[in-house]
């Protein structure tokens, strides 16, 4: 009896114990915000906005910004993220990213295998926002810098929720309800454009911080109508607004 007594204790010691077994120091990740897809010739092209530790955790400003770009190209989603790890010195880190923004033709396309991606990785949770990038690549808006959010991507997570709350043709979707508009009977999804405006003055420099605005900002405009899980046409303000 002894033996067995002393046999469950171990086993209880060591369920407890496994707690820490796949820990990684933060100093060991690189923590995605947004990610943009942007459609070639041969697949995808990906590209991850990072945080910078050393802009962000300095008591003193650092002349440089607060996130930096990682951009890869490959056949799907998963071999493109995979790929990434030769360009990072450290590990893509999924877990606070803000959102996803997809370029108009790869929102034609269809976005079942990019959905496919997200919804089955573990790493990623579901309070991330889509959007898709109008009139410009997902690539081009995610490498503008912005004044009011040193990060550009909680800029954008931040204004979509507030002008969802004060303006109705933006709406923000999570992962969870866009895969349930596409595969519901008789429903279709809608996505918010986002765009760049005066885009002639551009504000991918570090200098632009310094400076009381940027000339090129995102601005969330119109929605943009799916069937199924293919971009099908753009609804104006008054449509959106329904």
């Amino acid at each position: 009896m002894k033996r067995i007594g002393l046999l469950l204790m171990v086993l209880l010691l060591c369920f407890f114990m496994t707690g820490c077994w796949n820990i990684r120091e933060i100093n060991s990740l690189a923590i995605t915000i947004c990610v943009g897809i942007d459609k070639t010739e041969n697949g995808y092209r990906v590209t991850h906005q990072i945080l910078n530790p050393k802009a962000i955790a300095s008591k003193s400003p650092k002349d440089e910004p607060a996130v930096v770009l990682y951009v890869e190209e490959g056949k799907d989603i998963f071999e493109i993220y995979r790929r990434t790890t030769t360009q990072s010195p450290r590990k893509i880190y999924n877990s606070h990213m803000r959102m996803v923004i997809i370029s108009e033709d790869v929102a034609r396309e269809g976005l079942k295998k990019i959905l496919d991606f997200f919804t089955r990785d573990h790493e990623f949770r579901t309070d991330f926002y889509f959007a898709i990038a109008k009139g410009v690549s997902a690539n081009r808006l995610l490498s503008n810098l912005t004044v009011l959010e040193s990060i550009p991507g909680i800029e954008m997570y931040n204004s979509m929720e507030t002008s969802e709350n004060a303006w109705a043709p933006v709406k923000s979707i999570k992962i969870v309800e866009l895969v349930n508009d596409i595969i519901a009977e008789g429903k279709n999804p809608v996505l918010t454009a986002v765009e760049l405006i005066d885009e002639e003055s551009s504000a991918t420099e570090t200098k632009a911080l310094t400076k009381s605005f940027v000339k090129s900002k995102p601005k969330f405009t119109m929605l943009g109508a799916f069937n199924n899980d293919k971009l099908a046409g753009w609804l104006n303000e008054d449509e959106s607004k329904g």
